[in-house]
């Protein structure tokens, strides 16, 4: 397949122009890509970069709103951390969500006691924060 003599792209036998650059192909093109100058050698990291995202701030990022953490240290890193993160958040939503439309709509006006299991879910509201932020800090310092 024949190559664009301005830019090395790859071009059809039958182009009059080249998509990329533009550049008329009217005897204009070998079957070997020209020699294309070598890119720019990387640039170092910045310090934030060589630092990574603050262990103390997804730490306290998890521990208010559960996700957001993992949100934070994985952007533009681990796609996979940030995925997590918004399902989190998204479950914490309608868990919140369903426990407010639960109290309008609850049996309790027939009379009924909470059931036991209510209690019981309540507790993990109280431990699931320091997990999370613990989970947090740690994997924000992995990251770095």
């Amino acid at each position: 397949m024949p190559f664009c003599q301005n830019c090395g792209k790859e071009v059809l036998e039958n182009d009059r122009f080249c998509l990329n650059c533009g550049r008329s192909l009217q005897g204009a093109t070998s079957s070997a890509p020209p020699n294309q100058p070598s890119p720019l050698p990387p640039s170092a990291p910045s310090s934030r970069e060589k630092r990574g995202r603050s262990a103390w701030g997804a730490a306290l990022l998890n521990f208010f709103i559960p996700g957001s953490g993992y949100v934070y240290v994985g952007a533009g890193r681990d796609s996979r951390m940030v995925i997590f993160g918004f399902l989190l958040i998204l479950a914490l939503a309608v868990t919140f969500y369903a426990g407010v439309i639960g109290t309008f709509v609850s049996p309790a006006a027939s009379g009924s006691s909470e059931p036991l299991w209510v209690s019981e879910i309540s507790i993990l509201y109280l431990i699931v924060p320091f997990a999370l932020a613990y989970d947090g800090f740690h994997r924000a310092r992995g990251a770095s």
